[in-house]
């Protein structure tokens, strides 16, 4: 664009110099019309016509050769006295030296070749719905530059006005096929014709190398990697069909000629077919440090496909700009192109409509995976070049895990990954100096822990394994060794040690996806044990322990870990205690079968009784010596009720609650109560707190009797009815009756202090009995009578029906659907969903991906909620549960969201008497929209128009002189769903355009036949004033002077003397303002003044 402007501006003001004269030096790369010139005559010359110009030129004795050059008048100019001549047998160059020569020409000079000026951004390339790398060459300066692509295709057109610049040169042209140096003119080969010309005659080839490397020169379209290099690799014919063996060859010359990157945009059925050599020569490129891009396949199917089904290929699947672009059934509302392969993505990328390059110069638009897998090569380009570095595993962790998330939350079958995102993906390409080791563990006896597969990289929590009660069990640690930034590293040496056992081996070498395992066997019977992982590189060193846990958490609560949940009560205070815990992630009836390889277990019963399965699996556990720490508020009752009641007999009978735990129910009692323990065991005097004051989830205790073999070790006041009870006969087990989030925080964990102490066989805190005087004897029962430890069962038709879950339904196959977006602003959130079955109510928190913090809320019945207080421009994830009238938890729905950043501030500029230029402060740059809505004083909309993107700034023209006008912004984006999320509107800029007429003009000074006039200048630069002077004849007004002043303009007060006026007579004047650009400012107000 720069060098076409340059040329204009040169020709546009060539100076007349009264003879031939020599041009400036060609510029580099301006093209021009071959054996043909543009001749200026003399300007005496002007009214002859072109063919006398030409034939009075040919007969000076200056035109030598060209009296038989055969010229040819092509055109001619009259208005502007020049004429185009060509030349069958003169060079262009030759014609203007001799033309030069001629006394009647002025200068002479090539007929320049023009194209319109546009170069398009593709989208697929582009910052809203592609893959974001032109926010990348703009905003990083990153083009691909230095790294070499291979196009293994159909040839490509290396004589394209858009890609002849970027076409791979061999080292001296000589290039190694199979072994062999050939010549290699053109940037690389033909496997088809076994040549050194890759042609394309089908025109694929150009169509995928323009998506990678089409120049940012102003013509056509913009790569994305607009600087990098094609090596162009034919293996297609002209009907697009290719053969195996030369698939593998164009790898091998891919390795052999030093490729960063393949791009392979083909694609054939696996069928039941053997691809050895194929997967060997992958594995190659892989080693070679050759990241490979594949596309999936258009079949519209999920079975395979090679290569993108291998391992160490990128399979890439096609999207397309929007839901309803292409997509010809209605129902299938997706992103994902109808004709795209999905199952196997590990991403997709843009491959619908995609405007590339084609032979001699031409562009189209095509579709397929085809187009998709030369969007992911490019951005693979624009990371090679911030960090050539990068080796193909890193690069395939990055772009999978810095992918725009579409269709379902995570990794999918249809998208993989997601959408590829260049700005994203370039900001983790740093190595840093800094590394680090990473352990977790999968052991063979816990079947809710998943195994971590190679490639996914999952960060393990602090306690990820258990120890066994037996002192003997097999786990595989998978160690992973990462840079700072979380790239994996390979070929790293780590050492290992242990005190929980031995390992297979103790110094081990992680593999290209930086993860290796090691077996370790556990021998100890300790609480707590460890692995250590030391890995030293660059002279810093990295440790990692992984620390195991010998108590199981369950609670019947459900699973939700936020504040406000009743299991929440548990774990914190467990984890103040600094006890090594782990939560069980199911309950008891979705595959918690065995919790025997735990030292101690914590059963958190609720307000829930422990239905047959339950206690089957407590009693299993206590017959091998468990020992277990059990707490709820109805587990007593629900065995009694039922007992009592028909039809809950098979959820709940006595198994183990008289003869394991000693513990008979008596009767029940409402909250508002204080429980004390024996020895302290129960703390100082632990208060059950009123219902809704703390959990807000129950209302009823457990009062007991300790059967023989149990010790009681709590009572509630007054009269010392029996609350908790303790077992120590080759089992150990402590009961307690109460709910216990139903308490305080510090007698909670008390209660748990000693009870774990107890279990371990420790001391716990001492201290005498509470004496029966330091009781509220007014503490009632729930039928409002004084409690008496020989109180009466209360009649069974009126106790409450307690709560208790069916063996195979603690929590519940409810699904929660249709999680989505409401309403999103820069501090809060609504979202809705809906559930397959009806729920009591739910739980919705959100937690901050940087600052891990969580807000809870009951929402009733409702299907929606909102979050609010969230920080502006902000990741979180929502979870939602929900809750069954029985306490029970449905499975979690999660949605990503970001808040919007706050709402833009505006500011102005400048301004005029029609116009006024306003700016947005601290605008992003990338991934947003701003729209501008101007209205009048009253409030009344004249416009709104949004701002392209990368622009801040917007004029406002054609307004009126001297008004009031309100402007606001808001920010706008679409959603991976392609909804459109939108801002609040700024605060509003008021502003004020210049008046452009002149205040009433005052007279200062009145005398016979004269008069001194004063007025105020407008705003702008003056030009000069108009003034009309009026005098009364016959009682009317008539004009009689009109004069221009046009000295002292710009004064911010003029005056004015206007003379030979008549005597005793009356006058009005009016001014009126023209400004430099000749706009007419309004006349002012007219000034009424007589003559002496």
């Amino acid at each position: 664009m720069k060098k076409t402007f340059w040329l204009v501006v040169i020709l546009s003001f060539w100076p007349f110099l009264g003879k031939a004269q020599e041009l400036l030096p060609q510029a580099e790369g301006v093209l021009y019309e071959k054996n043909e010139v543009i001749v200026k005559w003399q300007d005496h010359l002007n009214k002859q016509d072109a063919q006398f110009k030409l034939a009075y030129s040919l007969k000076q004795k200056e035109a030598g050769n060209l009296q038989t050059a055969h010229l040819r008048l092509k055109k001619n100019n009259q208005k502007r006295n020049f004429s185009v001549i060509s030349s069958p047998v003169l060079s262009t160059s030759e014609l203007i030296a001799l033309f030069q020569k001629l006394p009647t020409v002025k200068y002479a000079h090539e007929n320049y070749i023009f194209k319109l000026q546009t170069q398009s951004v593709a989208w697929g390339v582009n910052n809203t719905n592609g893959v974001k790398a032109r926010a990348v060459q703009t905003g990083s300066g990153l083009t691909g530059a230095g790294v070499v692509v291979a196009v293994i295709d159909s040839g490509v057109d290396e004589n394209h006005e858009d890609l002849s610049n970027n076409i791979w040169s061999a080292p001296d042209n000589r290039c190694n096929v199979s072994g062999a140096f050939v010549d290699c003119p053109f940037g690389g080969y033909d496997f088809v014709n076994n040549d050194n010309n890759p042609a394309d005659d089908n025109g694929h080839g150009t169509h995928v190398a323009g998506i990678i490397a089409a120049e940012d020169n102003d013509v056509g379209v913009i790569g994305t990697a607009p600087n990098s290099k094609i090596m162009n690799i034919k293996i297609f014919d002209e009907h697009g069909s290719g053969d195996y063996d030369d698939l593998v060859a164009g790898i091998d010359f891919a390795i052999n000629n030093g490729a960063h990157v393949i791009n392979l945009s083909l694609s054939a059925f696996a069928g039941g077919g053997v691809f050895v050599d194929l997967q060997d020569a992958l594995d190659e490129a892989e080693t070679s440090g050759i990241t490979v891009i594949s596309a999936s396949g258009n079949f519209s199917t999920n079975a395979p496909t090679i290569p993108a089904v291998f391992d160490k290929v990128l399979a890439v699947g096609a999207v397309q700009e929007n839901t309803t672009q292409d997509n010809p059934d209605a129902n299938y509302n997706t992103r994902l192109a109808y004709f795209s392969n999905f199952g196997k993505n590990d991403l997709v990328a843009p491959g619908a409509r995609i405007m590339s390059t084609w032979p001699n110069n031409n562009y189209t638009e095509n579709n397929g995976t085809s187009m998709a897998a030369p969007h992911v090569a490019g951005v693979v380009a624009l990371l090679k070049e911030k960090n050539p570095n990068l080796t193909p595993a890193q690069i395939r962790y990055i772009l999978t895990t810095t992918a725009t998330d579409l269709g379902e939350v995570g990794r999918d079958e249809k998208f993989g990954a997601g959408l590829v995102n260049a700005e994203t993906a370039i900001t983790k390409t740093e190595d840093g100096d800094t590394k680090t080791v990473l352990l977790s563990a999968n052991w063979s006896k816990n079947s809710d822990l998943t195994t971590v597969a190679a490639g996914d990289y999952v960060t393990p929590t602090v306690y990820s394994a258990v120890i066994p009660a037996t002192g003997t069990s097999q786990a595989t640690l998978l160690v992973q060794a990462k840079t700072a930034n979380g790239l994996p590293l390979s070929g790293a040496t780590v050492n290992l040690t242990t005190t929980a056992g031995t390992l297979s081996a103790n110094t081990v070498t992680t593999d290209n996806n930086g993860l290796t395992e090691v077996q370790l066997t556990s021998t100890t019977t300790a609480q707590t044990a460890a692995v250590t992982a030391e890995l030293t590189v660059n002279n810093a060193t990295s440790t990692s322990i992984i620390t195991f846990a010998d108590t199981l958490l369950i609670t019947d609560a459900g699973q939700p870990l936020a504040p406000g949940n009743q299991g929440w009560f548990f774990y914190t205070a467990l984890d103040n205690l600094g006890v090594f815990w782990k939560m069980s992630e199911k309950t008891y009836a979705q595959g918690e079968t065995n919790i025997n390889h735990y030292d101690k277990v914590v059963w958190h019963t609720e307000r829930y009784g422990l239905n047959n399965a339950e206690q089957n699996l407590i009693k299993t556990y206590l017959d091998q010596g468990g020992k277990i720490f059990v707490a709820g508020g109805d587990i007593l009752y629900t065995q009694y009720y039922y007992a009592n009641h028909s039809g809950g007999d098979s959820l709940a009978d006595d198994l183990i609650l008289n003869d394991y735990f000693k513990a008979q129910y008596k009767y029940l009692v409402a909250t508002d109560l204080t429980q004390v323990g024996v020895n302290n065991f129960l703390g100082t005097g632990a208060e059950i707190i009123d219902y809704g004051t703390d959990a807000d989830n129950y209302y009823y205790s457990d009062v007991l009797n300790a059967v023989d073999g149990g010790t009681v070790e709590g009572y509630y006041c007054s009269n010392l009815a029996e609350s908790a009870v303790s077992v120590d006969t080759g089992y150990k087990s402590v009961f307690v009756g109460v709910a216990l989030e139903q308490t305080d925080k510090n007698n909670r964990q008390e209660i748990l202090e000693n009870g774990l102490a107890f279990l371990n066989n420790e001391e716990h805190k001492g201290g005498s009995f509470s004496t029966p005087a330091e009781c509220d004897s007014s503490q009632e029962s729930n039928d409002g009578t004084a409690i008496d430890p020989d109180f009466d069962v209360l009649p069974a038709e009126n106790l409450p029906v307690p709560n208790v879950s069916a063996q195979n339904s603690d929590m519940t196959d409810a699904v929660l659907t249709d999680l989505k977006i409401d309403s999103i602003s820069d501090t809060a959130v609504l979202i809705s969903w809906q559930t397959s079955e009806a729920i009591d109510s739910s739980l919705l928190y959100a937690s901050n991906l940087e600052n891990n913090i969580t807000e809870t809320m009951s929402l009733g019945t409702k299907l929606n909620g909102t979050i609010e207080n969230l920080s502006p421009n902000t990741s979180y994830t929502l979870t939602v549960y929900g809750i069954y009238s029985n306490g029970s938890f449905t499975s979690a729905a999660t949605i990503n969201i970001t808040t919007l950043p706050s709402a833009p501030k505006i500011s102005l500029l400048k301004k005029g008497r029609t116009w006024f230029k306003a700016k947005l402060v601290d605008a992003q740059n990338t991934g947003y929209n701003y729209t501008l809505k101007l209205s009048n004083k009253k409030g009344t909309e004249l416009t709104t128009v949004t701002l392209a993107e990368g622009k801040s700034s917007r004029r406002f023209t054609g307004l009126n002189p001297g008004k009031t006008y309100n402007l606001q912004a808001n920010l706008n984006y679409l959603n991976s769903a392609q909804e459109k999320i939108e801002s609040a509107w700024s605060d509003v800029l008021t502003i004020a355009t210049f008046t452009d007429r002149v205040v009433r003009p005052r007279v200062l000074t009145v005398k016979k036949h004269q008069v001194l006039i004063k007025w105020q200048k407008p705003q702008g630069k003056i030009k000069k004033y108009t003034l009309s002077l009026w005098q009364k004849i016959d009682n009317k007004y008539q004009a009689v002077r009109l004069e221009k002043l046009e000295k002292k303009l710009n004064k911010q007060h003029k005056r004015k003397w206007l003379k030979q006026l008549a005597a005793n007579t009356d006058y009005r004047l009016k001014i009126r303002a023209i400004f430099q650009n000749s706009d007419h400012g309004r006349w002012s107000k007219y000034q009424k003044f007589t003559t002496k």
